[in-house]
């Protein structure tokens, strides 16, 4: 009998805008949960990080580096 509680799979859903309220303008943003559909504003990627370092356990943040190809 398999446990119907167990689920190998997790993940987690969020909808992300960007938007620049004038030309030229500082770029802000808006991040929504959304299971619980908990949002915040933000104007730093370390503020969008923040956000879904409270969602998303172990979650690697700051700047990474990917190889040359």
């Amino acid at each position: 009998m398999e446990d119907e509680a167990y689920n190998p799979l997790q993940w987690e859903s969020f909808v992300v805008r960007f938007w620049r309220e004038a030309a030229g303008g500082q770029w802000r943003g808006q991040i929504t949960h959304a299971p619980g559909r908990e949002q915040q504003y933000f104007t730093t990627l370390a503020q969008l990080e923040a956000f879904l370092a409270r969602f998303v356990d172990g979650l690697p943040t700051g700047p990474t580096q990917t190889p040359d190809k």
